[in-house]
């Protein structure tokens, strides 16, 4: 898979499914509460601010990452095993290790994470019964429900269930079908393949929320 279409997939997820997180956005307007910054109103999370210099966005560290996609697959896979392991290790302190959003760094590593995490899950877990490894147009076709699925369900793990009931729930499912139907379109593309992709999108937007 070309890694440009990856970026816009995940952007793509991203912008679709964050109004759906709205619970976690909103701001308590109670009397206690008040909003207190006087940073400029940039639209940006990480610019709010609830007390005077703290930042009101907090970033998941590489444990919290790894935890939330281990959730988001339903323990499917798991840090301690296989090639999710192995890329932990290799992703070493690369990883994000400061919750500030400020100085941050390493969230580019997620999807690497993510990928790793996503290719020790047999397809079938998600109901995907057609041969993993066909590349049979006819084959990826006839997965292609299934697979918008397994995307959707594992952002429901992220979302709690926003994925599939929440007011955007439409534009979720199209997200993943543009996706799948672009990498039809890359040579020897396969159902696993595909599989992963829907996984790795999921999880690495479901990994990268910032907490408030």
């Amino acid at each position: 898979m070309k890694q440009n279409l990856m970026k816009k997939a995940v952007t793509a997820a991203i912008v679709a499914i964050l109004p759906l997180t709205g619970c976690s956005l909103k701001k308590d307007t109670s009397p206690t509460m008040v909003q207190k910054s006087t940073l400029p109103q940039s639209g940006n999370p990480a610019d709010q601010v609830g007390i005077p210099g703290v930042p009101g966005a907090s970033i998941p560290t590489s444990k919290a990452i790894s935890l939330r996609i281990m959730n988001g697959v339903k323990n499917m896979a798991v840090p301690t095993a296989g090639n999710f392991l192995a890329s932990m290790n290799q992703l070493g302190t690369n990883l994000p290790e400061n919750t500030n959003p400020n100085v941050a760094t390493g969230f580019d590593q997620v999807p690497l994470l993510a990928y790793a995490a996503c290719s020790d899950i047999a397809p079938t877990a998600y109901g995907i019964t057609q041969t993993a490894t066909s590349a049979a147009a006819a084959d990826l076709t006839a997965a292609r429900t299934n697979l918008i699925a397994a995307g959707v369900n594992i952002l429901d793990q992220h979302t709690g269930g926003l994925a599939s009931t929440g007011p955007l729930a439409t534009g979720v499912r199209d997200i993943f079908g543009k996706l799948l139907d672009d990498n039809a379109r890359i040579a020897g593309q396969t159902i696993r393949m595909q599989f992963i992709s829907v996984c790795m999108t999921a999880s690495t937007f479901g990994a990268q929320m910032m907490g408030y």
